[in-house]
């Protein structure tokens, strides 16, 4: 029994020696080391982890580029950066609003601030799915960008590559006639006769505001925005697509004290001009069966200077543009 107790006690003492062996396992369940432990170290590694991210960048970036303060990422040259993980869009559908003669083509979407510039020059043309010339590109047509890539963000945006530009004609099932085709040029056409009458009302000028927020044939926000740019761009000045309300709301107008009263106040615009064209829902909508827009225009700086060109229709031809219109009376304040 007592040869038992002895062997029993020798047994303990070995295993405890053994716990407080470097070479042993930690009583924690630690690994094996053949360092001594350093004073305070533990849970550094973890917090370096929380740190600095495994597999990404300075700003979070997964393929470990850095980022500006801004957003975009750094060495793109201001190009947009597909960090999404939905596949990139095969085609572009855009309306050509201006410079189809030129070969710079001004291209607008469905959306508010979809404008876009594009010269076609060394672009493959794809008219209805035939190769043909640049010079087959109408303004009104229908195009889709392939491959567009990346865009810079600028306004109006620009495309860092594009495969081919396929175009519809008229009278497919993309274009068909009897659209308003072309309907920016047209009003592109009112407003720059607006600006030549009294020229004098457009001295000094920095902002021009073209509102089309009522004007018939539903333009896209798109469309609305790059008349806009286009016209303010051609007379040197900002622009802008506010009605009198919101320009008064944002503070582009100051009062003018002879007209009005505390609950109607009357403004003046001392640096800038405001176009707008307006639907006219008098008569009717055709003339020898063919569609007709009717329309009042307008340009105005003050209660005393102000340029109307009212009942003003333009008739749909039988080519499917509108290339023309008429002025029913004009006036002036």
């Amino acid at each position: 029994m007592k040869k038992k107790l002895v062997v029993l006690l020798i047994v303990i003492c070995m295993a405890a020696a053994g716990c407080g062996s470097k070479d042993g396992v930690e009583p924690s369940g630690g690994s094996v080391t053949d360092e001594p432990e350093i004073p305070g170290s533990q849970g550094t590694e973890d917090e370096d982890k929380n740190m600095v991210p495994d597999a990404e960048g300075p700003a979070g970036n997964t393929d470990g580029s850095a980022t500006n303060t801004d957003g975009q990422m750094a060495g793109t040259d201001d190009w947009e950066a597909d960090t999404g993980e939905e596949e990139p869009v095969d085609g572009l559908t855009l309306r050509i609003v201006d410079g189809a003669e030129t070969g710079n083509l001004i291209l607008a979407g469905e959306g508010a601030g979809e404008v876009y510039t594009l010269s076609v020059e060394g672009v493959k043309i794809l008219l209805d799915g035939v190769e043909s010339a640049p010079a087959l590109l109408e303004d009104g047509m229908l195009v889709e960008i392939q491959e567009p890539g990346a865009i810079m963000e600028t306004f109006p945006a620009q495309f860092s590559q594009v495969g081919a530009i396929y175009a519809y004609g008229r009278g497919t099932e993309q274009n068909p006639m009897g659209t308003y085709y072309d309907l920016c040029g047209l009003y592109l056409q009112v407003l720059n006769d607006l600006w030549d009458v009294d020229s004098g009302l457009n001295g000094g000028a920095v902002y021009v505001s073209v509102d089309l927020s009522e004007a018939p044939g539903e333009l896209t926000e798109g469309e609305k925005n790059a008349v806009a740019w286009i016209f303010a761009g051609e007379h040197g000045a900002e622009a802008l697509t506010l009605t009198y309300q919101e320009l008064a709301e944002q503070g582009y107008l100051s009062e003018y004290g002879e007209f009005g009263d505390e609950e109607h106040k009357a403004y003046e615009w001392a640096d800038g001009v405001l176009f707008s064209i307006t639907a006219d829902e008098s008569g009717g909508n055709e003339v020898f069966s063919l569609p007709v827009l009717k329309f009042d225009a307008e340009k105005w700086r003050s209660p005393l200077g102000a340029y109307f060109f009212e009942d003003c229709k333009a008739v749909w031809s039988e080519s499917g543009s509108w290339g023309s219109y008429s002025v029913g009376a004009e006036a002036i304040s």
